[in-house]
């Protein structure tokens, strides 16, 4: 369980998203080597945010601006 919820974690989301997965792949995106370097990527340079505590994941600033992104996206269509 990590402290903070990351642009990482988003895009782990995303490649598990039936939707997403299917965007991506036909952007020509190798979704299993993709998946395979995120894990890697978070097991790796993340595992400082790794806590004992079984809490709600926080959104770290990164991840918070691309969300409300998407929402002013959403609502401006």
């Amino acid at each position: 369980h990590h402290e903070y919820a990351t642009l990482e974690h988003l895009l782990l989301a995303l490649i598990d998203d039936t939707e997403a997965a299917a965007v991506m792949r036909a952007c020509n995106v190798d979704l299993d080597e993709l998946k395979h370097t995120v894990l890697t990527y978070i097991d790796t340079e993340l595992d400082n945010l790794v806590t004992g505590y079984d809490e709600d994941s926080k959104p770290t600033a990164g991840f918070q601006r691309v969300i409300q992104r998407a929402v002013i996206h959403v609502q401006s269509s």
